[in-house]
C-alpha cells in the first residue's frame, strides 16, 4: 500500500475515529479485567442473610428445645417449627405501629423418650400452652 492509499483510507474514517476509540477502550478494558485476580470476599454470614422471620423461628426452635429437654422422660430433643405467616405490621393513628410476630402453625418434636405416650402427652400440651397452637397441630416422635 501506498502512502497516498494509507492517508485516503485514514482521511474517510475521520467520521469513524470515536468509534474506533472506543471499541479499542473497550477491547483494552476486556484484556485488564481477564487480567485482575478473582474476588477475595467470602460469603457473608449464614445470619447476614437470613430474614426477620427466619430469624422468628430459629429463635423459637432454640427456646422450644431447651424447654422440651427440662421435661422428665426426655433426653435429647430436636424441635422444628412452620410459621404461617411472617411478620406484620398495621400502621394506626399517627405513626402508630404495631408489630404482629409470625403465627406458628404447627411444631415437630423428635426425641429420646418420645416413644413414651406419657411423654409425648405432656411435651404436646406443654407446647400447646406455650404456642397457643392446637394439639392437633403438634406431633412428637421418637429418636433413633
Amino acid at each position: 500500500m501506498s502512502e497516498q492509499t494509507i492517508r485516503k483510507y485514514l482521511a474517510g474514517l475521520k467520521g469513524k475515529k470515536w468509534l474506533l476509540l472506543l471499541l479499542a477502550a473497550g477491547l483494552l478494558l476486556l484484556v485488564i479485567g481477564g487480567q485482575m485476580p478473582a474476588s477475595t470476599k467470602t460469603d457473608p454470614e449464614p445470619e447476614e442473610t437470613l430474614s426477620d422471620t427466619e430469624r422468628y423461628r430459629l429463635e423459637l426452635e432454640e427456646e422450644l428445645t431447651a424447654l422440651c429437654r427440662q421435661v422428665a422422660g426426655v433426653g435429647d430433643a430436636t424441635v422444628s417449627v412452620t410459621l404461617a405467616t411472617g411478620w406484620q405490621y398495621t400502621y394506626s393513628g399517627s405513626r402508630l405501629l404495631s408489630e404482629t410476630p409470625p403465627r406458628v402453625l404447627g411444631i415437630a418434636v423428635v426425641c429420646t423418650g418420645g416413644g413414651n405416650a406419657a411423654v409425648r402427652a405432656e411435651l404436646t400440651a406443654l407446647l400447646s400452652s406455650v404456642t397457643a397452637v392446637g394439639t392437633n397441630r403438634i406431633y412428637v416422635s421418637a429418636k433413633k
